[in-house]
């Protein structure tokens, strides 16, 4: 994953919808990171704090399944995603660019 923060690209999505689900991708100098195995989940850091479970792939994609009151605040969230590898070590993951939640 790349360079996170708020000056990439916008996920806009509207105040209560639930699609679409949010993807990111990680590679890292090696290519696409193996999350088999992994326990992730998210932060969306902005105007309040929205966590959850989060999932990843073999091909490096990170998928966020929004629930119910994820998108209820609008405003501009820096997404980043907290695994634990099999082996049990912490890695923190800032996807680049940010959501953007509008009112509809």
């Amino acid at each position: 994953m790349s360079c996170g923060g708020l000056g990439g690209p916008a996920f806009p999505i509207y105040v209560g919808d639930l699609l679409p689900i949010y993807l990111a991708d990680a590679r890292d100098c090696d290519g696409a990171v193996d999350w088999t195995g992994w326990s992730l989940t998210y932060e969306m850091r902005g105007p309040v704090t929205v966590t959850g479970d989060a999932t990843g792939d073999a091909e490096g994609r990170m998928t966020i399944v929004w629930e119910d009151g994820d998108t209820d605040f609008p405003g501009d969230y820096e997404v980043v995603f907290l695994g634990e590898s099999p082996d049990g070590k912490p890695r923190t993951f800032v996807a680049r660019g940010y959501v953007r939640i509008i009112s509809p």
